[in-house]
């Protein structure tokens, strides 16, 4: 099967301090959608360092979802990942954070492999087949850039903290980890109808995931 170059869309991530002070922060939008509800910010990890604004890269996720970070230039040539989780013990929210980029990248990358193809798939036992093996299977090469926890009050009631964690990894790393995984779904011997989803598949994702 040809080895196409996937021409996905990048994520940056820009480490340097926002202008702007947190106060009522949103919550991060799903990729392409709106932000959903806002939260009362009563500190977060930069408050101890004297530190008033956000990281530029917070401040983008949190207003527009992946879709807001897919549009910096600065990291051109990597995928970057943003993992989340919240509750009310901090340390243990940060124990997460530090637990294997690997693994928990792998499992971001496969959640929107997932999303694209479903949304171009149609329907067909096949394509949804191969879809269930690429978006399952482990990929490596991820690398921790940062992590950010902020501590929030949601319209008065209790307080809870959000950390969020990025990764990231070179394109054509994961690009090529995705080619073999396809191949390998479809096997050595692939029938035609192999070759159409697989095709597809391919097609599919020469967007990006």
């Amino acid at each position: 099967m040809k080895r196409p170059l996937f021409a996905l869309v990048v994520t940056g991530l820009i480490f340097s301090s926002c202008a702007s002070t947190p106060g009522d922060v949103p919550q991060a939008a799903e990729a392409g959608g709106e932000v959903s509800r806002k939260a009362e910010v009563l500190r977060h990890k930069g408050t101890d360092l004297g530190l008033d604004s956000y990281p530029v890269w917070l401040e983008t996720y949190l207003a527009s979802g992946v879709t807001g970070l897919e549009k910096m230039p600065d990291y051109s040539g990597f995928y970057c990942f943003v993992g989340e989780s919240g509750g009310t013990d901090l340390r243990a929210l940060q124990l997460w954070a530090e637990a294997s980029a690997s693994q928990a990248a792998s499992l971001l990358a496969g959640e929107r492999l997932l999303a694209k193809l479903t949304a171009k798939g149609k329907g067909d036992s096949r394509f949804a087949a191969l879809t269930t093996e690429l978006s399952g299977a482990s990929y490596a090469g991820f690398r921790k850039i940062n992590d950010w926890w902020v501590e929030t009050r949601v319209n008065g009631n209790g307080t809870a903290y959000q950390v969020y964690v990025f990764y990231t990894i070179e394109k054509e790393i994961l690009d090529q980890q995705i080619l073999l995984r396809l191949e390998d779904a479809v096997g050595a011997h692939p029938t035609e109808e192999d070759r159409f989803q697989a095709d597809s598949i391919l097609a599919a994702l020469s967007g990006g995931i």
